[in-house]
């Protein structure tokens, strides 16, 4: 490939978006006090195909046009193609953005400080409240929506924080909060700048999860690599059902972005956990299973396609794969309109993603890109909804107490029915239920819950049994960490 063929494109953006791993994600990740580890032998990493991707464009251009940017969230990749983040967490950025949430918490206790409550006059009122993760509190996706410092500080006094006796609402700004909230996000809204093991410039910036928030990084980061480079390579969070809807409807819409191309990561493991072949059992050979498991990557294929963005299917290899399973899915891909590339990035690195790079880079130079997000502004919230239920779970309906319609419904009396709407659900299945596993239909949406984020701009739609803090594991990380009599930390890897 010639230089002028680089220098003359225009900057692309290209979203990665898991099909089926979702399945897989939660049975790797390990939490301990702000450090996000993946465990590569249970689950897919939709991060270490962008690393190996964002490192196999660059080897195409090297030396022709500067650095690739990767604006990922809070993931490292794997292997040979991994991001040399792990101070951006031992410093604790995670602890920047939960200090906003606790500083307008202090704010509301003295705002009640009217009279004696059950705590006295001097210790408030007693009330019901409630946690967050860090990764789906509003403060977080406030930063990944912002354009710049002024605009973090207007969507913080946005922030909806409960009504007066008179029922009229109440804000953060009410409070004079923002510019408090502000000053410890100062150093958070800078984007930080790491790199891959083959010195790939990366942007880690963010990390709101997908499944109980909107999934994408920060506007601010994709922007700044846009300004930089050809092409810019992002993640979206969980299944195309999650990351890549939420990235095309809220962050594209919010922030104007046009996507030129997507790529849906896809694994022989996961697919056949689709194709209902146990956790214990993914390592044989099973084309039978892997088959009937590809219902679930055709569904995605085709909801990606409805948002207009070309598709192309990456399957990242593992050492059990076989190629038969290889070969079936790229078969199933091929009758689906797509191609399916098989990427051994996690062994060697940016080679192991060439392939993938090239037809990438054909089709974004194609120019089929024709994005469009999945509905207007001025639809009403519960179609809004109902179009994403119906349309990209195959929902038959979706359904609600009426406390819950009420709410919708004074929302969008309120002035808020432009918002687009964000869906916290199940991460295993399109569906609200877990254990629905292919490419479900005919089942129903049952609505839990809506909150307002105000300050982020959009609306939060709790549907079926999913927590928004989730727990801790059978056995904490943080039983196997301390200090020994050298004081050197142990036990955190």
């Amino acid at each position: 490939m010639s230089s002028e063929r680089f220098i003359q494109n225009k900057t692309a953006l290209i979203t990665l978006i898991a099909a089926c791993a979702v399945v897989l994600i939660s049975l790797g990740v390990r939490q301990t006090f702000g450090l996000f580890f993946m465990d590569f032998k249970n689950e897919l990493d939709i991060s270490i195909t962008q690393s190996g991707l964002a490192i196999g464009i660059q080897m195409l251009m090297w030396g022709l046009t500067g650095p690739i940017f990767g604006a990922i969230a809070d993931k490292y990749g794997g292997h040979k193609a991994i991001c040399l983040a792990f101070v951006f967490y031992i410093l604790g950025i995670y602890f920047l953005y939960a200090g906003p949430n606790t500083g307008i918490f202090f704010q509301i206790d003295l705002g009640l400080l009217v009279g004696i409550g059950l705590g006295g006059t001097a210790n408030g009122v007693p009330r019901q409240d409630g946690f967050n993760i860090t990764p789906a509190s509003e403060v977080m996706a406030i930063l990944c929506m912002a354009t710049d410092f002024d605009n973090l500080k207007q969507r913080l006094g946005d922030i909806f924080i409960g009504f007066t006796y008179k029922n009229e609402p109440i804000f953060a700004r009410d409070l004079k909060a923002e510019n408090a909230m502000a000053i410890l996000l100062k150093d958070a809204i800078k984007p930080n700048l790491v790199q891959t093991l083959e010195e790939n410039p990366a942007i880690i910036h963010g990390g709101p999860f997908a499944n109980i928030a909107q999934g994408t990084n920060t506007i601010i980061a994709t922007k700044m690599g846009l300004t930089l480079s050809n092409y810019v390579v992002t993640e979206a969070g969980f299944g195309a059902d999650l990351g890549a809807e939420k990235f095309f409807n809220i962050k594209c819409r919010s922030a104007g972005l046009n996507p030129d191309a997507a790529v849906i990561v896809a694994t022989v493991r996961a697919l056949k956990m689709h194709g209902n072949v146990g956790k214990d059992d993914l390592g044989e050979e099973n084309v039978e299973a892997l088959n009937e498991g590809c219902s679930n990557l055709v569904r995605h294929i085709e909801n990606v396609k409805s948002f207009g963005v070309p598709v192309v299917v990456a399957i990242n290899r593992f050492v059990t794969d076989t190629d038969a399973e290889v070969e079936m899915i790229k078969k199933v891909a091929a009758a689906n309109g797509v191609k399916a590339v098989e990427c051994t990035h996690w062994s060697d690195g940016g080679a192991g993603t060439e392939a993938l790079a090239h037809e990438v880079v054909e089709l974004v130079d194609g120019g089929h890109a024709n994005f469009a997000p999945l509905y207007p502004d001025e639809m009403p919230i519960w179609d809004k909804v109902k179009t994403i239920a119906t349309r990209l779970y195959r929902a038959d309906d979706i359904i609600a107490d009426q406390k819950i319609r009420d709410q919708i419904q004074s929302l969008q009396d309120s002035g808020y029915g432009h918002f687009p709407v964000c869906i916290a659900k199940s991460q295993y299945s399109f569906s609200t239920d877990p254990n629905l596993k292919g490419a479900p239909d005919n089942h129903v949406m049952a609505i839990r819950e809506v909150r307002l984020s105000a300050g982020a701009g959009f609306i939060v739609v709790v549907c079926g049994v999913i927590m928004t803090m989730p727990g801790l594991p059978r056995v904490p990380a943080a039983n196997n960490i301390d200090v020994d009599h050298n004081g050197e930390v142990v036990g955190l890897f």
